[in-house]
């Protein structure tokens, strides 16, 4: 009686191919967490410079796999995005990096790629409905980088974010609307129906919320206001009323905190000012 190994197409689709939607989905949750995590790189190094090639590389690391499984599900998952003319629109300015300045063009080349590499990535979300564990594990992994940040970092002032060195590190209105965005998106995709989940739920919006209002920004704070009212227009009661809860308590908690930490640099002056000091 002989053994013969049976190649793939002798297989039921589902036994060889489960595997590859396993790795197509963490290929997806890397995406999301890696770059939610890139701001945290200069604290990995406790101060020193991160190497150019870590730096440079980041988003092809971490997006790299998912755009390959993308590009594949480009083709019948990729809806409006293979109209004409989002195509020509997406040809136009990825061309228009032959006319940047030889100084800005990796400024460029990044600006061109934030625009090309979300298309065969939401291909693939499409692909393995995955939209929810996608958005979730950005929220997550900006709240975990959040934590980390403030727990190992000496002497953090409120409404700066610096490393060990003193140094800035993040653009404050960058960081500020990432953490927003990142409330929204925990808001709108955490299960949170049973109580450890909520719990969670809780302490994450919280932290979220702590640390949008903590960089002082202006445009943090107006995006925070469009995340809550975002969530509660789309959730349904209890779930607004427990994000409104926690805005309601959140918010005055980390004015009260700057009033005592801070006092020489009033909350309202990176709100409705744009000192030098505070940019």
């Amino acid at each position: 009686m002989s053994h013969e190994i049976a190649s793939p197409s002798d297989l039921p689709l589902t036994d060889w191919m489960a595997p590859l939607k396993r790795l197509e989905r963490a290929a997806l949750l890397l995406a999301a967490s890696g770059t939610a995590v890139v701001w945290v790189l200069p604290y990995l190094f406790f101060g020193t410079a991160v190497p150019e090639w870590i730096l440079s590389r980041w988003y092809l690391m971490v997006c790299g796999p998912a755009l390959l499984s993308g590009l594949v599900a480009f083709r019948e998952y990729a809806g409006f995005a293979k109209a004409p003319v989002v195509i020509v629109c997406v040809a136009l300015f990825s061309v228009g990096i032959a006319w940047t300045d030889p100084t800005e063009l990796g400024r460029g080349a990044l600006l061109a790629a934030g625009v090309l590499v979300p298309l065969p990535l939401a291909a693939l979300i499409r692909r393995h409905d995955y939209l929810r564990p996608f958005l979730r594990a950005f929220s997550i992994a900006t709240a975990g980088s959040l934590i980390f940040v403030v727990a190992s970092t000496e002497g953090v002032q409120f409404g700066t974010l610096v490393d060990p060195t003193g140094t800035h590190t993040v653009n404050a209105n960058s960081l500020g609307l990432q953490a927003a965005l990142a409330t929204l998106f925990l808001a709108m995709t955490f299960p949170r129906r049973k109580r450890l989940g909520a719990y969670i739920f809780v302490f994450l919006m919280a932290v979220l919320t702590f640390c949008c209002v903590t960089t002082a920004s202006r445009t943090a704070f107006l995006a925070l206001a469009g995340a809550f009212v975002v969530a509660m227009r789309f959730l349904g009661f209890r779930a607004s009323l427990a994000v409104l809860a926690i805005a309601g308590a959140v918010v005055p908690c980390s004015l009260a905190i700057n009033a005592v930490v801070d006092p020489a640099h009033p909350f309202y002056e990176g709100i409705v000012g744009r000192s030098e000091e505070r940019r």
